[in-house]
């Protein structure tokens, strides 16, 4: 019978590479943390955007090493360029939606170029030169559309919410109306990669693909540091100005709510991933219970 110590040593060299992986994450955000930050809380908004990038480097590394787009969702991959050039558009030029420490100076627009800039390498691979193992077929989580164009199926209703409702931080409508539309957006964003790996699921459950399985936490993970942070600064979102109507006066608990959706619509998945990472097996989803 094996020793503890034994069993230990064997499953830190079976999952030495996922260590190693998740260790330079929190270390990254630490460095920039104390070379960067002033110690405000919203610096919670940079570690969100670091941890985001960090996800989209996965991805990308992902598909060069394996050489492989197999089961990875386009129309994700294609709302969430839509997510970062919108929040582009809000931060590179006004303040307003900025960290107030040093990082928001230049750490977090940063950031979001970076993710940009992956989520665009990520979709260029699965759209060209590794077209031939993309499963068009599965990646169709609203079939009642065309299969080029599903996306606008949470691309528009969002972007008409945005228009319609949303801060006024920057005090100018297309940048402030874009913030919005990027936070409405990527709320529903990881849908299509979520439907899609139920669809090539065998049986009763699908097993995910390592990378695939640390991108799409590291998305929930991201999230959820700027659940923390909104949770505690909503109200600043509200405006009480008497032109903003009803609506400017609970914008704040609009936007709280989206950030929460997305952590419900992951819930499942994120257990599933926590589980199979505490018994160091591969990510085993069930097919039937989610919420997508």
């Amino acid at each position: 019978m094996q020793s503890v110590e034994t069993t230990v040593k064997m499953t830190l060299q079976k999952h030495k590479g996922t260590i190693v992986l998740w260790m330079s994450c929190p270390l990254l955000v630490f460095a920039i943390y104390h070379l960067f930050s002033d110690g405000d809380f919203s610096f919670l908004l940079t570690a969100g955007s670091i941890v985001r990038g960090f996800a989209f480097f996965l991805l990308t590394f992902r598909i060069l090493s394996q050489r492989s787009a197999r089961d990875l969702s386009q129309k994700t991959l294609i709302a969430y360029v839509k997510v970062f050039f919108a929040r582009l558009v809000s931060v590179l030029w006004q303040q307003g939606y900025l960290p107030f420490d040093k990082s928001g100076d230049f750490v977090y627009q940063g950031c979001e170029i970076f993710s940009l800039v992956m989520a665009l390498t990520a979709l260029y691979l699965t759209t060209f030169q590794f077209r031939d193992n993309y499963n068009g077929d599965a990646d169709n989580f609203a079939s009642f559309m065309p299969k080029y164009t599903g996306v606008a199926v949470i691309a528009l209703p969002t972007f008409i919410l945005a228009l319609l409702v949303h801060p006024h931080l920057n005090n100018f409508f297309v940048t402030d109306a874009a913030w919005a539309y990027a936070c409405y957006l990527e709320t529903f964003a990881v849908v299509p990669q979520l439907v899609m790996m139920k669809k090539n699921g065998k049986g009763d459950t699908v097993i995910v693909e390592p990378y695939t399985a640390h991108w799409i936490f590291s998305l929930a993970l991201a999230r959820f540091c700027h659940f923390v942070f909104w949770i505690f600064s909503y109200h600043e979102l509200n405006s009480e100005e008497a032109d903003a109507g009803f609506v400017g006066g609970i914008v704040g608990w609009i936007v709280l709510i989206f950030q929460v959706l997305q952590l419900v619509i992951m819930m499942d998945y994120i257990y599933f991933y926590l589980r199979s990472a505490a018994r160091g097996e591969a990510m085993k989803l069930p097919v039937r219970l989610s919420l997508v």
